[in-house]
């Protein structure tokens, strides 16, 4: 049987005659009639060509061609696809195992467990996705699972009033944007993105506050809330409005501060207060026990950090408030009255 195309939805399929005499269909990921063939004619030659020794390379790139046709973002795959090829590429996949332990030893000295994370979750995916025939069944049998199980360790960091007088002076020398993006993390306790995605327009002067909560943004976003401006911060704020040509309050040179504009300072900026291991989010965890420590309720507290749950700030902040623990200590005394 000649090749021949079958259009499903959006996507073409190739209908074909494998080595065995057997009929079947396969899924080319492709929306265009003239890709899709492009695609068949390599699959169909190496199909019917000797049978090569299929190695990690090969996968990443069956797996990195399959994640760009579905729309992913093609800077973040191929940075993945990057990195994991450089470490396992010439490797055989069935064959991997150890150096994977390796490798997981390794970068957890070097990343945050998280990151460790998906960067096993990209491998295991590539070869999971290797084994389906959409992808010509590179790997005809599955390898040995590749075992991992991400250990987080809960971090606790925050800064002390000592630290942040170290900070204040370390931020003297930057630009009014950087000062503006600190503040704000520092007198809300909002996350990085939400700082960044903030737009004049949704700080209400009248009312005194600041409404991170955009519901124009797309996708899923952490929570985000509507909060207070901080006294003696208003003649700031404003000024950084007034000046925005972006419409976003943090800018830099008339376009909005990206994330890595702001790594790259805050690095210089911890590192000259000697603060190294102080990490951007911990402005927001030092925003929220401090809070605690003065007394501020936790539904008060969780709402500002626009936690899902009070549960989870409760867990994490709850231990800071000088009312812990202190009510059960009292019926404990009342208890103990009992047999004096």
């Amino acid at each position: 049987m000649e090749p021949s195309m079958d259009k499903r939805g959006d996507i073409y399929h190739l209908r074909y005659t494998k080595p065995d005499g057997k009929p079947t269909t396969i899924s080319t990921g492709c929306k265009s009639e003239a890709e899709a063939w492009e695609w068949a004619e390599e699959f169909v030659s190496e199909l019917h060509s000797p049978s090569k020794v299929v190695i990690m390379s090969d996968v990443f790139d069956a797996w990195e061609r399959m994640k760009v046709s579905e729309g992913g973002c093609i800077n973040k795959i191929a940075s993945h696809v990057r990195m994991l090829r450089r470490e396992f590429g010439a490797m055989d996949p069935y064959h991997i195992t150890e150096a994977v332990d390796a490798f997981v030893a390794r970068r957890r000295q070097e990343v945050s467990e998280a990151t460790v994370g998906r960067e096993i979750q990209s491998l295991k995916a590539a070869i999971n996705y290797a084994q389906k025939r959409v992808a010509g069944n590179l790997l005809p049998t599955p390898p040995p699972p590749i075992e991992f199980s991400v250990v987080y360790t809960k971090r606790t960091t925050t800064a002390s009033d000592d630290d942040l007088r170290r900070l204040k002076d370390s931020i003297q020398s930057e630009d009014d944007w950087f000062k503006i993006a600190f503040l704000l993390a520092i007198t809300t306790g909002q996350r990085q993105a939400a700082i960044l995605d903030l737009e004049s327009k949704r700080v209400d002067w009248a009312a005194n506050h600041i409404d991170f909560r955009n519901l124009n943004l797309r996708g899923k976003r952490k929570g985000r809330a509507l909060v207070k401006i901080a006294d003696g911060f208003h003649a700031t704020l404003k000024a950084a409005c007034d000046a925005s040509k972006s419409g976003f309050v943090v800018e830099k040179d008339g376009r909005p501060a990206s994330k890595s504009m702001l790594h790259q300072r805050w690095v210089v900026v911890r590192a000259r207060a000697g603060l190294d291991n102080l990490w951007w989010h911990d402005l927001r965890r030092t925003w929220a026990t401090m809070a605690a420590r003065d007394g501020v309720d936790m539904i008060q507290i969780s709402k500002q950090l626009a936690h899902s749950s009070i549960t989870i700030t409760e867990q994490h902040y709850a231990h800071y408030h000088p009312d812990y623990m202190g009510k059960a200590q009292e019926h404990s005394n009342r208890m103990m009255q009992n047999f004096l």
